[in-house]
């Protein structure tokens, strides 16, 4: 027969029992009720869509193409010896496309005196129907062959551009970069400022807004017609520069 003292100790027993195994359970481990995501990632068509729309002319958001153009202009009119200014340039409100930078511009006959250089920086903000950005540049571009008789100039040097992105197609993913291009031997028709011919050698990198970081290399080959490829890790893009709009080639055929 148990005596009351028994009975005590037995209750006892198991409400320490019960309270172990509530302690036990507190510990243990909750990810499955808040799991790790995964990290961000970047792909190649993320990196070429800020790609295409650093390239584009004033249809789309005032890129380089615009740039080439612009100075095209300048090295065609002959004029002026040299200038150091700066210009706030934007685009209507209204319509898919829209940028608002500052630029500063200087630029001045080269030596030999058959060139011109082209230094601008510039800082603001683009909208396009595939992504928002703000940005800043740093460039210098030399023509060359300014006072032949050749149809086309000559363009080499380097362009940087840094910003910060958020897509609005596919995964919709915010992050920075920065973008680097190597120009060689950039043909720019005399006659309209377009790129007929030339090479780009492009880099770029950056992070996502979890931390997650990302790097691809490339080659861009303006193809005449305002239009260029961009071949990274062998996928192959088509590159409007009108509005630096960039279709896979995939999808092209």
């Amino acid at each position: 027969m148990k005596t009351a003292r028994d009975r005590i100790f037995g209750v006892t027993a198991v409400v320490i029992a019960c309270i172990v195994s509530i302690v036990i359970c507190s510990g243990c481990d909750k990810s499955g009720d808040n799991p790790t995501l995964p990290p961000t990632v970047i792909t190649e068509n993320d990196a070429a869509d800020i790609i295409g729309s650093s390239l584009s002319d004033s249809m789309g958001t005032y890129g380089l193409a615009a740039q080439f153009k612009a100075a095209a202009g300048v090295v065609k009119s002959g004029h002026p010896i040299s200038v150091d200014t700066v210009v706030t340039i934007s685009s209507p409100v209204l319509g898919d496309f829209f940028y608002a930078y500052t630029f500063h511009f200087v630029y001045a006959y080269g030596y030999p005196e058959d060139s011109m250089v082209f230094r601008y920086t510039s800082r603001g903000d683009c909208r396009t129907p595939y992504l928002v950005s703000t940005d800043s540049v740093s460039a210098v571009l030399k023509f060359t062959h300014i006072t032949t008789q050749d149809s086309e100039y000559v363009v080499n040097g380097n362009y940087t551009r840094k910003g910060s992105h958020v897509l609005k197609t596919r995964e919709k993913h915010q992050f920075t970069s920065i973008i680097t291009d190597t120009l060689e031997n950039i043909n720019v028709n005399r006659a309209t400022g377009q790129v007929d011919f030339g090479i780009a050698i492009i880099n770029v990198s950056g992070q996502a807004s979890d931390g997650a970081s990302f790097s691809f290399s490339g080659t861009l080959t303006f193809t005449g017609y305002r239009q260029a490829t961009l071949i990274m890790n062998d996928l192959v893009y088509w590159i409007d520069l009108d509005s630096g709009s960039v279709t896979p080639a995939e999808l092209k055929r």
